[in-house]
């Protein structure tokens, strides 16, 4: 360990020792470093003692809350320049943070750093520069000028995750058919919005889908009739390039957007699975059970690996899986073969389970969440 690595740690503003919060170890520094520094912020040359110097800031703050509210800070190292807007010069601490905090009410807005580590202006979402910011399940994530996560924050422990969705494109390519991996992948990615709403509102979820949701045997204490919105949303989804951002950030598709995530992944919050049918993506009902795995089967487990998502896959036992939400779905997947699962678990970890014919097994993706924290921090409000 080195020097840069040592350090006491932290408190919260309650007095209880916090795990290194806010110390940056210096390989997640030279990480973080090493993927940003190429295309700089314009005018802006961001060291790493800034870096530390702002975590640190955002850390300190999300203890505090302004007029009621937690303050999720979202900065991002970049000058005011042309049409955005300036401020008068504040220096970066929790302090300030805390009292700029309304500002960020609205989710496209990020507070700018100037060269010499002071807030210095207000600018929507993205920006070029190295950005920082605040999530509503107390991680810090750390972007690049595209916005793609290159570092996060998640209970204690830094990872090293340089993801984005094109990224998870490249997972999934290790578990879906060619010849079906577009209407696949679009699939795959409302899943995982759905997954995310459920993530930002702290609830454990389950989305379950397959061709012909009856085969499942699965029984919704509430049914659905009809649901015009998903459909409609799906069809945007699956003309869009699998590699193009979700449709999060699409104006053209937000009224389709909210209406379908207002309601499905709100669902999730009935005790049970959500069920869904596709082709075409019709929602089913909520609040199903799940049957629990009693045979102990082997899975093929790909977590998200530091340096990006090349490799990283292993052969686990189920019980290895983790809990019951996530062997119930393994099970599922493997007598129901067509079907594909997304798991929220408490701690907000988004897991999918298909079935790999390659492989002729179950294959889980685990911790897909931390390829998405920079889109969570666009559902803070």
């Amino acid at each position: 360990m080195t020097s840069d690595d040592r350090s006491v740690a932290p408190r919260s503003r309650s007095g209880v020792a916090c795990r290194a919060s806010t110390i940056v170890p210096k390989r997640t520094l030279d990480f973080i470093i090493g993927r940003t520094g190429a295309v700089p912020a314009p005018g802006v040359t961001v060291a790493g003692r800034q870096i530390r110097a702002a975590i640190d800031a955002v850390f300190w703050a999300m203890q505090t809350q302004e007029e009621g509210r937690r303050t999720l800070p979202r900065l991002r190292f970049a000058e005011p320049l042309g049409p955005l807007c300036r401020i008068s010069p504040v220096p970066l601490s929790a302090e300030s943070l805390r009292k700029l905090s309304p500002i960020l009410d609205c989710a496209e807005n990020w507070l700018l750093v100037d060269a010499r580590g002071q807030l210095c202006g207000v600018a929507p979402y993205p920006t070029a520069g190295l950005g920082i910011g605040a999530t509503s399940r107390g991680e810090i994530v750390v972007v690049d000028w595209t916005g793609k996560v290159t570092a996060l924050l998640q209970a204690g422990e830094w990872h090293h995750v340089d993801g984005s969705r094109t990224n998870i494109a490249l997972l999934l390519r290790r578990v879906f058919e060619p010849s079906s991996f577009k209407q696949s992948f679009s699939l795959a990615s409302l899943l995982l919005d759905f997954a995310l709403w459920a993530k930002h509102h702290e609830r454990g979820a389950a989305f379950v889908v397959a061709p012909d949701a009856d085969q499942l045997e699965l029984r919704c204490s509430v049914g659905v009739e009809d649901f015009p919105a998903l459909p409609e949303l799906e069809a945007g989804y699956s003309a869009q390039d699998c590699d193009t951002p979700s449709l999060l950030a699409t104006e053209a598709h937000t009224d389709r957007y909210k209406a379908a995530a207002r309601v499905v992944g709100a669902g999730c919050g009935v005790d049970g699975a959500t069920v869904l049918a596709w082709p075409p993506l019709q929602l089913v009902g909520f609040g199903a059970k799940l049957p629990f795995e009693t045979v102990d089967l082997e899975v093929l487990a790909g977590e998200v690996p530091v340096g990006g998502p090349a490799g990283g896959f292993r052969k686990v036992r189920l019980k290895e899986l983790g809990g019951m939400r996530h062997q119930s779905a393994a099970g599922l997947v493997s007598r129901h073969r067509e079907a594909t699962v997304v798991t929220v678990s408490q701690d907000g970890a988004i897991s999918m389970f298909a079935w790999l014919p390659a492989d002729g097994c179950v294959v889980a993706l685990r911790n897909i969440d931390r390829y998405l924290a920079a889109e969570s921090l666009r559902l803070q409000r």
